[in-house]
């Protein structure tokens, strides 16, 4: 194809080529330093010159939710350029995904990377094959497969027959799905030494392999690869025949492999008998993970993300990810009743029945409203669609941000997962009202009335025993008023605040455990705690109403949060932190989990 290409048009591809894997490599280092938006920009540039090594590494962040949300369909997409244009490591990547994909989402996925348009020439490039000697070229292509159908040719059948390759003493190279030159050259080698003609399809190799290896097992006390040994999980004698690929897919990609009850070294695509594997993964600067792998009657490819270690954090803590971020604290986990009964002043039928809901894992929630001063942050450095919201004259620094909608919050946690790696969100609709209770099943936080020297709302109304006062008409700085006893600031008042959940009309189909609501009106938010412009029952714990999650108005805000994957009990002094699965009020995994720190 090479040979076809005008002296000019060749110059060019050599050009892409060389830019791209310079972006690449620029990416690289900046992912090492930290610097996730810069490495994403990175590799986007060079996956568009069509650098398949950019589109591995741009899937693997959407995986591990590293410098970007994570997103499986976007994932699932790189992983699929790449292998389509002949990352051997992509292949198996994908397939391990896809067991945690729905069908829709995996054709998302697919539609996504066919409607994708890298630069022409670089594809060109990408997909040029370059000059081989003639010996390279007759070796390659003197057993070839014919054209199969997708089925046929699909990553699995290729991995068995990479494994029964290996399994009869041939070296096709790693066990990885990809069909490569050393795979067709060992099944070459295969059809000589048994003087057999060239299969018509890949089906007809898989039955030749799986016959030859069934007649040589009896000859075989052990297969040539590896020998079985015990593992954590009880398992029967199995033949040696039904030995299967097995594979651990870490992130990050120079994390170490070990089995935890055997000596026996870890190779990627070894063969092993079905049953439980207890390994261990572990990277410097990462926490080590353990995992028992069940390995059943089919090649296994598992996926183990190490977690980024950062500082051991206990239950009323404040921090900052970086020094622009907003301060958050640690809430604990606990249980409470989401709602209010019919007998609460200001009841609404929104508001009920009454359920309880079980935080099960401690999490960091904004110690205030997200500030202008904030906001401005995230603009500056390229953030939050560019997006100014108006400040209606009241000042833009430790003023709560306004005039934003639940798609503007969004963006702002969004830039926040990418410049701290850490999983930034919006907290759900029973998380909020959890942290905002602070313990109380009273209206407020601080009790049964509300007065105007505890929140910012329009105190010409009154509550339970409160009395009127000033309607101050405009928002004021944040923490201005005493904190509840999980340490956050203005939960009542000020600013209205997003949460993640759509809108339902009630609770009757509440999530007990915690996580955010995705069924049911998601064209509308919820937003939580009420604000300046309001009367005193809005701005009660149990209050809440469904807006458009486009809505932008002057007294509508937000304050975030993130799930942690560990926490020290108050008054202890463990040498290593108890870990727990940590996962986003969606369900899915967030920053991980693990049990020990890899210095």
């Amino acid at each position: 194809m090479i040979q076809q290409l005008t002296f000019k048009t060749l110059i060019l591809i050599l050009a892409l080529v060389t830019l791209a894997e310079a972006d690449y490599e620029a990416g690289q280092r900046a992912w090492d330093a930290g610097q996730r938006s810069e490495a994403m920009a990175e590799w986007q540039s060079s996956a568009q010159a069509g650098d398949t090594k950019a589109m591995l590494a741009l899937g693997r962040a959407y995986v591990q939710g590293m410098g970007v949300l994570q997103d499986y369909v976007q994932a699932y997409k790189w992983f699929n350029l790449a292998a389509s244009r002949g990352e051997g490591a992509a292949v198996a990547e994908r397939d391990a995904l896809t067991a945690e994909m729905s069908l829709q989402e995996r054709a998302e996925g697919r539609k996504l990377a066919l409607e994708y348009q890298p630069d022409s020439a670089a594809t060109e490039a990408s997909t040029a094959r370059p000059a081989v000697s003639q010996e390279e070229t007759e070796a390659e292509t003197s057993v070839t497969l014919p054209a199969v159908s997708q089925e046929d040719m699909s990553a699995e059948a290729i991995r068995e027959v990479q494994s029964l390759l290996t399994t009869l003493g041939y070296r096709p190279g790693p066990v990885d799905g990809y069909w490569g030159r050393r795979t067709n050259q060992a099944l070459q080698a295969f059809l000589r030494d048994s003087s057999l003609p060239p299969p018509n399809n890949l089906t007809e190799s898989l039955r030749i392999l799986r016959g030859a290896s069934q007649r040589a097992a009896p000859a075989q006390a052990e297969p040539q690869l590896l020998k079985p040994f015990q593992v954590k999980i009880p398992q029967e004698e199995i033949p040696q025949e039904e030995m299967y690929p097995f594979t651990v897919i870490a992130y990050p990609a120079v994390a170490s492999v070990r089995f935890v009850n055997s000596e026996e070294p870890y190779v990627p695509g070894m063969v092993l008998p079905p049953g439980g594997y207890e390994v261990e993964v572990n990277a410097s600067g990462y926490w080590t993970k353990r995992e028992t792998i069940k390995h059943e009657t089919k090649p296994t490819a598992r996926r183990v993300v190490l977690v980024k270690a950062e500082p051991r954090r206990q239950v009323g803590e404040r921090f900052r990810d970086c020094p622009v971020c907003p301060e958050v604290v640690v809430v604990p986990a606990g249980s409470f009743l989401m709602g209010a009964l019919a007998s609460e002043e200001g009841y609404d039928d929104t508001e009920g029945p009454q359920v309880e809901v079980t935080i099960a894992q401690p999490l960091a929630v904004g110690v205030y409203e997200v500030t202008f001063a904030e906001w401005n942050a995230c603009v500056s450095n390229g953030g939050c669609n560019g997006f100014r919201p108006d400040d209606a004259g009241w000042g833009r620094r430790r003023q709560p941000v306004i005039d934003v909608s639940w798609a503007d919050a969004q963006a702002y946690v969004r830039w926040l997962a990418e410049e701290t790696g850490r999983a930034y969100r919006l907290p759900s609709e029973a998380e909020w009202e959890y942290a905002t209770r602070a313990g109380t099943q009273t209206p407020f936080h601080f009790g049964r009335t509300i007065t105007p020297p505890q929140a910012n709302y329009d105190a010409l109304y009154i509550y339970g025993g409160g009395w009127k006062g000033l309607d101050r008409r405009r928002t004021i700085p944040v923490g201005s008023f005493l904190p509840n006893t999980f340490g956050l600031y203005d939960v009542h008042g000020n600013a209205w605040e997003w949460t993640q959940d759509c809108w339902n009309s009630d609770h009757s189909e509440a999530l007990r455990d915690g996580r955010a609501r995705t069924s049911g009106d998601c064209s509308r938010r919820i937003l939580r705690g009420g604000s300046w412009i309001f009367s005193p029952k809005v701005l009660r714990s149990a209050s809440r109403h469904g807006y458009a999650s486009d809505y932008r108005y002057f007294h509508v805000g937000f304050r975030v949060a993130r799930t942690l994957p560990y926490l020290i009990p108050p008054g202890t002094n463990e040498n290593g932190p108890k870990l727990e699965t940590a996962t986003l009020p969606d369900g899915t995994p967030a920053d991980g989990m693990g049990t020990q720190r890899t210095e």
